[in-house]
């Protein structure tokens, strides 16, 4: 099996190829290719857990009745992808990924007996890709630099306080019962001189 790309869209063809050798004694009748989404949902209470789930899209199969015994047939892919959502990662959360499937097998119309499941990764976005290479941007995962190692000349104040905020300090308290409290505070960066806000850096 073989594709143009693994970045796709809802509503975008997916271009490729399938190649079965059969070199088995009976004809196969049965190659069923679909999009599988997978879900992994982790949760903290009221205990520890991890559920995965699959979900299957509509699929289509072999454009012929059989591929006898001892032959090879090859047939490009004739598939859209359907409305799914876009693949995603919530660290110790959620999760949702999504893999091409084929499945190979002597019975008519019956996946689960097929005797070989062949996958290739997908990525179901929201930008459709042009450059099969360029999956997903690539991207160097380090950590943010320290305040005051460049660049802080630029800014020339340093980061305002939780107080100096237009609602003032938040309530929450590191005793509150709650493993996280959305916490957002706004600024008012339209005044230059408010030296609560901004203070000078040396």
């Amino acid at each position: 099996m073989e594709l143009d790309k693994r970045g796709y869209v809802p509503g975008e063809p997916i271009v490729g190829k399938i190649t079965i050798q059969n070199n088995s004694k009976e004809s196969i009748k049965n190659a069923f290719l679909r999009i599988v989404q997978t879900s992994t949902c982790c949760s903290k209470r009221p205990e520890m857990d991890i559920k995965v789930t699959t979900f299957e899209s509509a699929g289509t199969g072999l454009p012929i009745s059989k591929i006898i015994a001892n032959s090879s047939y090859s047939y490009n892919i004739n598939y859209y992808v359907s409305a799914l959502v876009p693949n995603f990662n919530i660290d110790a959360c959620l999760s949702v990924s999504y893999k091409l499937v084929l499945s190979i097998g002597f019975a008519r119309n019956n996946v689960k007996s097929s005797f070989m499941d062949l996958s290739i990764p997908l990525i179901i976005g929201t930008h459709p890709v042009t450059n099969g290479d360029m999956v997903v941007p690539k991207y160097e995962n380090l950590a943010p630099p320290a305040y005051y190692s460049n660049g802080y000349e630029n800014i020339g104040f340093a980061p305002p306080s939780y107080e100096a905020s237009i609602s003032g300090r938040s309530e929450v308290t590191e005793e509150d019962d709650c493993d996280y409290s959305p916490l957002v505070y706004h600024y008012n960066f339209t005044s230059t001189n408010n030296s609560a806000a901004h203070t000078k850096v040396e």
